[in-house]
Formats: structure tokens, C-alpha cells, sequence
């Protein structure tokens, strides 16, 4: 979710309906924030953690 553009905002609102209408039984589902500088997983007290791009770990 997220990006370098203009459209940011959106993809976070869509990014999230996706997320929370996903079912938890079926996917183990992560919400991942794209910045131009850094990626983060944000938990669901929205704490960031940064992820290691290289192998995509937190």
C-alpha cells in the first residue's frame, strides 16, 4: 500500500478495505507501507517496523 505518487492516499484507503475484508482463516495477510525511502509492516497498533528489502523480512 502506499507509493511514490500523487494517488497515496487512495492506495492506503483501498489497500486497508482489501485488508480488512480479507479472510483471516484462509490468509495470513500483512499491511506493508511503500515510501520512496523505506518500506514498513504496520501492525494493528499501527507500529512500523522496517522490512529488509534484500529479503523482504522485518
Amino acid at each position: 500500500m502506499g507509493g511514490y505518487s500523487s494517488e497515496y492516499q487512495i492506495s492506503l484507503k483501498s489497500g486497508n478495505v482489501v485488508f480488512d475484508t480479507l479472510d483471516n482463516d484462509k490468509y495470513n495477510a500483512y499491511r506493508i507501507h511503500i515510501f520512496e525511502d523505506k518500506w514498513v509492516f504496520v501492525n494493528d497498533l499501527d507500529e512500523e517496523f522496517p522490512i529488509d528489502k534484500n529479503n523482504f523480512s522485518v
